[in-house]
């Protein structure tokens, strides 16, 4: 009877270790869900090869076109659908996306982006594009989990797009291209933030506290071409500055300092998508900049994308930026406390407020760019991201820290010199 129950619970804690999250409807390619399948992949919860070597979607492409890869739904153009995904360990969420290919998975564009809390909840919803072609298809539920190992998990569902009715926000060819990241292409995911698409597309679900942007030669994802159907080919890779010794969130261990050269970002030339402000401005509470919302003030960083998010990246301040709705070019100041110093904020306060703290010292050098560049204080907890930035004449104080670190007693420090 002992023996039974040691192997019960061992088998029970193997489940529940390395059962991650894989979806069940439409069933995926070789899916133990998807009553087509001759082999059934019992590690569908597995996240793709580091090295990309099964990307895409698991490598199992090659079923499409036999009995084992037909299809197991048809979506009329137009209509509201939903995937649902189901497991055991969701690494605390994360970013997912819905794509779909018309060409058998060589390139997919996103039809919605759910930043942060996915897949916390099993059911997902999201619209067919109203001009995506008649067809067979391929539809594929991509993730990347916020905490553990950088990985990005891919399931793949073959179905049928029938005609029908609607406008489309904007044309199929025109929405981005499907985000691809921790699988040997340079672009790497940060851990303990919901990942901040690149471009998230028109339709986006965003429900995270706290975001961050990837890091390294990341695809831009801008869509290009012309006609409802297939995807263009892939974009130029945009460069992101990866942060200097980046810590897993542990005990406060102090600071570390190290040098990163500046961006050769040349400003902004021009949006592509103009937004208007409309009335009076408020800094953006939700990291989304048009109509009533600036990124000039905000927590999420100065810079109004093209795609009309708030950020401090290349992506956010270059081409496209909108300097109607902030500031383009560089990094710059932005934020809702004092400049240079820290935010106080709480668990609560965490959760309800931006993960990103911008803030220009005026302490000391003001309205100068020191011999040393930009010294940048940045605080990782595994609730809230806060970021200050200060003058190379002036440091972090034992307050500052302190206010920092009133989250959950869980933070660690980095401390990152820009080169300007």
């Amino acid at each position: 009877m002992k023996s039974f129950f040691t192997t019960f619970f061992l088998a029970t804690m193997a489940t529940t270790t390395f059962a991650h999250m894989e979806m069940s409807d439409p069933p995926p390619l070789r899916s133990k869900f998807n009553k087509l399948a001759t082999s059934p992949d019992y590690s569908m919860t597995s996240p793709l090869d580091a090295s990309g070597a099964d990307f895409a979607c698991k490598g199992f492409l090659s079923d499409l076109g036999t009995a084992a890869g037909g299809s197991v739904a048809s979506w009329a153009a137009g209509s509201e659908q939903n995937f649902t995904i189901v497991g055991g360990a969701s690494h605390n969420g994360g970013s997912c996306q819905a794509s779909l290919s018309f060409d058998s998975g060589k390139t997919f564009k996103a039809i919605h982006s759910y930043i942060g809390n996915c897949p916390l909840v099993p059911k997902y919803m999201f619209t067919v594009p109203a001009d995506a072609k008649a067809g067979p298809a391929v539809f594929a539920w991509t993730w990347f989990n916020k905490v553990g190992n950088r990985e990005m998990y891919m399931n793949c569902a073959s179905v049928t797009i029938t005609a029908g009715s609607g406008t489309p926000a904007v044309a199929f060819s025109a929405r981005p291209d499907m985000f691809v990241a921790n699988t040997g292409t340079g672009c790497t995911t940060l851990e303990s933030s919901d990942l901040l698409f690149p471009n998230p597309g028109p339709d986006v679900t965003n429900d995270s506290a706290g975001t961050a942007a990837p890091v390294g030669s990341c695809a831009s994802g801008s869509g290009s071409g012309s006609g409802s159907g297939s995807g263009s080919g892939k974009t130029a890779p945009v460069s992101v500055t990866p942060p200097a010794s980046v810590v897993a969130p542990t005990a406060p261990t102090g600071f570390t300092t190290s040098i990163i050269p500046s961006s050769t970002n040349t400003g902004q030339s021009g949006s592509t998508n103009p937004k208007t402000p409309t009335g009076p401005l408020t800094p953006s509470t939700n990291g989304e900049c048009g109509g009533p919302q600036t990124c000039a003030g905000s927590a999420f960083g100065q810079c109004c994308s093209k795609y009309g998010y708030c950020g401090v990246t290349a992506g956010h301040c270059g081409e496209g930026c909108d300097p109607t709705l902030g500031t383009c070019g560089s990094a710059g100041a932005a934020g809702t406390g004092p400049n240079g110093t820290a935010p106080v904020v709480s668990s609560g306060a965490a959760n309800a407020t931006a993960n990103s703290f911008l803030a220009v010292s005026n302490a000391a050098g003001a309205g100068t760019k020191p011999e040393a560049g930009e010294m940048v204080t940045k605080t990782e907890t595994g609730v809230v991201y806060s970021t200050v930035y200060v003058t190379d004449k002036a440091v972090a104080t034992g307050a500052q820290q302190a206010a920092v670190n009133d989250v959950g007693g869980n933070s660690t420090f980095q401390t990152v010199t820009r080169g300007m």
